[in-house]
């Protein structure tokens, strides 16, 4: 009998109802947060990598010869990354060479370990990442 009684003032209080919803939304908005951060800071290491593989391969144009071209490319690299907050450099793979549909390219690749560089540890919480990232950049031997 008593039960009945208290049904209708369930209806009226609503004093946890702030709580429970703060308590539903927290983690929803935690997850997109940590999401866009993640997801800034891969499209911040690909644009870093561009920047960078298209800089030693303009290094890499005074080269006369491939070793030498090879040796101002990574010496570019290490110059460019050596006080990078975002790429460390024993995650990089570095790859150049004439290009192999074109004889007449030079290209630079980049290939970025994220698993190695410990930042995808930390996200696969929260977002899916790449393991790896690849950029190169290209030019014709001779500079024209």
């Amino acid at each position: 009998m008593k039960l009945f009684n208290v049904l209708p003032n369930l209806k009226r209080q609503n004093s946890g109802a702030t709580a429970v919803e703060f308590a539903l939304i927290v983690p929803v908005f935690f997850v997109i947060l940590f999401g866009v951060i993640f997801y800034g800071l891969i499209i911040g290491i690909g644009s870093s990598l561009q920047h960078t593989a298209q800089e030693a391969a303009r290094a890499s144009i005074a080269g006369m010869t491939d070793t030498e071209r090879d040796s101002l490319a990574r010496s570019r690299i290490q110059s460019l990354l050596s006080g990078s907050q975002l790429i460390r450099i024993d995650a990089l793979t570095i790859a150049t060479g004439s290009s192999s549909t074109d004889s007449s390219l030079w290209t630079v690749s980049l290939t970025y370990n994220i698993q190695a560089s410990g930042l995808a540890n930390l996200a696969r919480a929260f977002v899916v990442t790449p393991d790896m990232l690849k950029r190169s950049a290209s030019y014709r031997n001779g500079g024209y």
